[in-house]
């Protein structure tokens, strides 16, 4: 396994590229039947141990007891019920979060601090009258990237490259360890449109039925927006795998009016 994940650290950046491009091919189908939940875990657990190898997961701080109560409350709402969801804070200083197949969830240390600094937009007057807090914006988060696991993004990109060809032809014993290193690459990870959607959508409604309100949903659209000028360095990774388009942004106020009549 280490030999192969330094070979994918030498080879070409497009050869990655390759796989996530296949994300925004074939979007009505549905390829995510070409993995059985045992694959997709499979491939989880060891891009999620890869990832741990690299990064210090953070435990007893309060800023991770402040991610472990907001999932401990999130992920019995979500749908799926076939995998079990791990959420850690990882020791990375940047703004992002990301979930890898199987349920493997981690939360960039930097995200807190972010949330923080940004407070002062959680004005009720910006959310249909609504109170909003860091910890409402922190539980979107973590439902944001549990729908991916929910409705098997993963499998529907490793799906689609087989169908494709774009990579891997097909999961087998043989390759998940490909498929493993390739999810391990977590700065890389790639939705489509529709995807994006669809995990601002689920998030929001797993996030109401744990008691937050999904305004937290929008109130992270829109910190991710204000900043995206004057902190591009810091935002880059996650305004590259979840952009904060004006019409994401519409759609989420749409969904928070529903949920919160």
């Amino acid at each position: 396994m280490e030999a192969f994940v330094k070979h994918i650290t030498r080879a070409k950046a497009g050869w990655l590229a390759m796989v996530f491009a296949a994300v925004f091919m074939c979007g009505g189908c549905d390829t995510s039947k070409l993995v059985s939940t045992q694959q997709e875990v499979e491939v989880g657990q060891q891009a999620a141990q890869k990832v741990e190898s690299e990064n210090r997961v953070l435990t007893g701080t309060s800023d991770a007891r402040r991610v472990e109560e907001a999932a401990r409350r999130v992920i019995p709402q979500a749908d799926r019920k076939d995998v079990t969801y791990t959420v850690k804070l990882l020791d990375k200083n940047e703004v992002n979060a990301v979930a890898l197949p199987g349920g493997y969830m981690y939360i960039y240390s930097g995200l807190l601090p972010f949330l923080e600094q940004n407070k002062g937009v959680l004005s009720s007057s910006n959310y249909d009258g609504a109170k909003v807090d860091t910890n409402d914006v922190l539980a979107c988060v973590i439902a944001h990237e549990a729908a991916h696991v929910s409705a098997r993004h993963h499998a529907k990109t490793m799906g689609r490259s087989a169908v494709y060809g774009a990579a891997i032809s097909a999961l087998n014993k043989g390759n998940v360890q490909q498929w493993a290193a390739v999810f391990a690459n977590i700065d890389m990870l790639r939705y489509s449109r529709s995807e994006e959607y669809e995990a601002d959508r689920l998030g929001a409604v797993f996030a109401r039925r744990a008691s937050y309100s999904p305004w937290g949903m929008v109130a992270f659209l829109e910190m991710l927006a204000s900043n995206s000028s004057s902190r591009r360095s810091d935002l880059e990774n996650i305004l590259s795998t979840h952009p904060a388009t004006v019409d994401r942004i519409k759609r989420a106020r749409e969904l928070a009016k529903e949920l919160t009549k």
